[in-house]
């Protein structure tokens, strides 16, 4: 069993690893000494010149200092006078405010704009967390939010332009020294910075559950939650990494519940993937395809054991095959994302092959599972990258579930297992909303003579308008296809199993299926009953240039044996594989 857990570790740690990086709770905070040399920088990441900006953060406040403390800030000291160039966040005991623009002192220019918590706001508090959003859609136009509630607040100076040029961006420390509120003393749990206005939805969601990292207009997200080392990581797709002066990492983290978002959680994930590889399909008597989507290979033997007395063979697509009677396995493993042909004595509903992967998973493989990631996560790793690897995981995983049915607008042709959600168009119109032209028998159409059409009208059968040149041996002599089937809409299977089994040529089958007209190149033999709706359906065979002879169908007698139809006299009779018979192709539409 653990040589077993190995081999799932490798496709389900991407999905645990990313999980606890992007949607897992904060199991660590940064803590600031209230001292000058307690800072982070950010580097030259707020190159930004228009609106609208938001900005999301949340904070805890150790001890209040004289002046104030700050927050973040992209300030500058311009000429060695007091500047406020940039854009900035800072509080003091009563009140809490951000502003943005230029108020460069002595230098006569004054156009910064600033919004303050009103007067009437409860004070702030020691050792509460905060949650705290700032929105600036542009001039005179500015938000603050408190724990996810619009502040209100004043306006302050006469706004302008954003000044954010290339000054470095610092979080806990002014650029300028001595402007009354230089540093902060708390802790900061996450930041985020938007060239977007946030709305309130967004706002709210983010206080609760991160941003995933490649959402539009996200500058750079931080959670803080290295836990140890002097870089701070931008888990969004530009690589604003920071660089950590004198704070230490703390585990004082504020209570967090991402349980409410729509984001499934990481058990949540693990159960959805084993859903997805335990999906369920009906196999019917006779000859049917599955697609083997578990994660990983097994012998297909054991896989198939608990069924081995309804199966007759089991084939792949190279042409080995698997016989339960004779104990004869050739295939060997089943691999994961390959089809498989089954031929059954009676139908089976609800078939399965994950099950055995899903339940030998014991609970304590899954706790060393969480455990090996927390583990991955207190190391430098690639998070982008580590993003990418799950979105991989997970489109795979996706991948294998679709609709089923080809007659449905979202049909997937590599889907392996059916999710039973086809969607179809309305009656009398495609699937991109034209509308469509309905058959009648008889039409002239799709290149023949329709002979058959569904109850929809959309769908039915054809007959070519000739014969092949030549006559043709039905092929195989002394060997059973195994296609009995001579009911309407048997032709197109029965040539099928012919071709695939019977690698004899020229035959009829090989005939029909290389038969070509009007860009049509699906024909095929049809069935005997197929050829009977042809001679009872059309009105005016003669347009058919029907010969009174011998045709061949695709319905098999036995190893020597297959079934003709006679057209003179509207009669079939089975006659030796190797006569030479007529042939005529069908398609369907």
């Amino acid at each position: 069993m653990k040589n077993f857990t190995k081999n799932i570790i490798g496709l389900l740690v991407i999905v645990f690893t990313t999980s606890f990086i992007i949607k897992a709770q904060n199991n660590y905070s940064l803590s600031f000494d209230g001292t000058t040399d307690d800072y982070i920088n950010l580097g030259d990441i707020l190159n930004i010149t228009e609106f609208p900006i938001s900005f999301q953060l949340t904070f805890q406040i150790d001890s209040f200092i004289l002046g104030g403390q700050v927050l973040f800030s992209s300030d500058n000291n311009v000429n060695g006078i007091d500047s406020y160039s940039g854009i900035w966040m800072n509080f003091d005991e009563s009140s809490i405010g951000f502003s943005y623009g230029d108020n460069t002192g002595g230098t006569g220019i004054n156009d910064r704009r600033s919004l303050y918590s009103p007067d009437e706001m409860e004070p702030l508090l020691i050792n509460r967390w905060y949650n705290v959003t700032g929105v600036i859609r542009g001039p005179q136009d500015m938000s603050l939010y408190i724990d996810g509630v619009d502040n209100g607040g004043y306006y302050n100076g006469n706004g302008g332009e954003i000044a954010c040029t290339s000054n470095p961006f610092l979080i806990a420390k002014h650029n300028i020294p001595n402007n009354g509120h230089d540093t902060f003393n708390g802790s900061i749990l996450d930041f985020s910075f938007w060239t977007k206005e946030l709305s309130i939805d967004e706002i709210q969601a983010y206080m609760s559950c991160s941003p995933s990292g490649d959402e539009e207009g996200l500058v750079g997200f931080w959670d803080f939650n290295e836990g140890s080392g002097d870089t701070v990581y931008d888990l969004s797709s530009n690589g604003n990494h920071g660089i950590i002066y004198g704070a230490t990492y703390s585990e004082d983290v504020p209570e967090q519940n991402c349980s409410s978002s729509d984001e499934p959680s990481i058990i949540d994930q693990l159960n959805q993937s084993f859903d997805a590889w335990n999906i369920t399909i009906d196999l019917s008597a006779g000859w049917n395809m599955f697609g083997y989507g578990c994660p990983s290979s097994i012998d297909l033997a054991q896989g198939l054991s608990s069924h081995a007395d309804l199966i007759a063979i089991v084939k792949d697509n190279n042409g080995n095959v698997f016989m339960p009677e004779f104990g004869f396995n050739g295939i060997g493993n089943l691999t994961p994302g390959f089809g498989y042909q089954i031929k059954l004595s009676e139908a089976i509903n609800s078939f399965r092959l994950c099950n055995w992967y899903v339940n030998d998973i014991p609970v304590d493989d899954i706790i060393s599972l969480q455990e090996e990631n927390v583990q991955l996560n207190n190391t430098n790793l690639d998070y982008q990258e580590v993003i990418s690897q799950q979105q991989d995981s997970l489109n795979y995983i996706n991948s294998l579930i679709g609709c089923k049915d080809n007659n449905a607008c979202n049909f997937s042709e590599i889907a392996i297992y059916h999710n039973g959600l086809c969607e179809y168009a309305q009656l009398g119109y495609d699937c991109q909303g034209n509308q469509i032209v309905t058959y009648q028998i008889g039409d002239y159409t799709q290149g023949g003579v329709v002979f058959y059409v569904d109850e929809t009208g959309y769908h039915g059968l054809v007959v070519a308008l000739e014969d092949i040149e030549d006559s043709f041996v039905w092929g195989c002599s002394g060997t059973n296809i195994n296609v009995p089937y001579i009911n309407l809409g048997d032709g197109l299977n029965n040539s099928t199993q012919i071709l695939n089994n019977c690698f004899e040529s020229p035959t009829a089958a090989s005939a029909a299926e290389s038969y070509q007209t009007e860009n049509y190149n699906d024909w095929y033999l049809p069935s005997k009953n197929e050829f009977y709706e042809i001679l009872f359906n059309v009105e005016n065979l003669s347009d058919l240039n029907l010969s009174n002879e011998y045709y061949w169908s695709s319905s098999e007698i036995n190893d020597y044996y297959a079934w003709q139809v006679e057209v003179g006299s509207i009669t079939t009779s089975y006659r030796l594989k190797t006569n030479l018979f007529k042939v005529r192709p069908i398609r369907s539409f």
